[in-house]
């Protein structure tokens, strides 16, 4: 029994990715036709907070860290560090409470992350008040940045990581010059800029070149052919009735 289990449990986990060459394998052609994003929940609301909660915990660590060495002002960073990530957890509930009627959870863990991502350029530079701030349009600006890339610019990020990271972290980067003690707004605004136009640049390139390279492409037909006989080889390994 246990066995049986655990071969249908492999065979949920695999069977999914096996047919999908894209996300938009995933929502139906009228949807598509449509234009409108598709959300994808997570299966499992508390094991994602719990990841989320794990690397709050280690973001100590990693802002602490980055200092290299064993100074006074660890503490000064740590308190900063919790201050921004919780100042945008509870804005963003909020946010989202008032936008959509009802408090969007997963949504609130990217809050944190946005707060956690916001601070980590200036955690070591910002008193405990400035850090309560950039936590706070962090996670007002997570909320509508997610928005805008999803319906706006049509960009498929199903986890909202171009609105924490690169927005957010912007903005981070950004506030560090504005509330930096011996910081320059002008020095992290030319940062910024050199960072994202490399960024940019490269990407293009990258992708493509991908785009052009047809090994890296996969038509309809020969990809549900491999899947059927995936699908038909792990049916006679488990010998079991796996879910249509």
């Amino acid at each position: 029994m246990i066995l049986q289990d655990l071969l249908q449990f492999i065979w949920s986990a695999v069977r999914v990715p096996l047919p999908v060459q894209k996300w938009s394998d995933l929502v139906s052609e009228n949807t598509q036709k449509e234009g409108k994003p598709v959300a994808i929940p997570g299966h499992n609301l508390p094991l994602g907070t719990l990841g989320v909660f794990i690397l709050w915990f280690c973001w100590f660590g990693f802002n602490c860290g980055s200092t290299t060495a064993a100074t006074y002002s660890l503490g000064d960073i740590a308190m900063t560090t919790n201050l921004a990530a919780a100042a945008a957890t509870l804005v963003t509930l909020i946010v989202t409470w008032v936008r959509y009627g009802k408090p969007d959870i997963s949504m609130t863990m990217n809050g944190a992350l946005a707060g956690l991502v916001a601070i980590t350029a200036s955690c070591d530079v910002v008193n405990d008040y400035e850090a309560l701030f950039i936590g706070a349009v962090a996670g007002v600006v997570v909320v509508f940045a997610v928005e805008f890339f999803d319906k706006v610019v049509k960009i498929d990020d199903p986890v909202g990581a171009i609105s924490v990271h690169g927005v957010c972290g912007a903005l981070g980067t950004l506030f560090t010059g504005i509330f930096g003690e011996g910081c320059s707004f002008i020095t992290q605004l030319i940062g910024f800029v050199a960072v994202a136009a490399y960024t940019l640049i490269l990407a293009f390139i990258l992708f493509f070149v991908l785009k052009k390279d047809h090994r890296t492409s996969r038509n309809r037909e020969g990809r549900d052919r491999r899947t059927g006989y995936a699908r038909a080889r792990m049916q006679r390994l488990c010998k079991l009735p796996l879910p249509q």
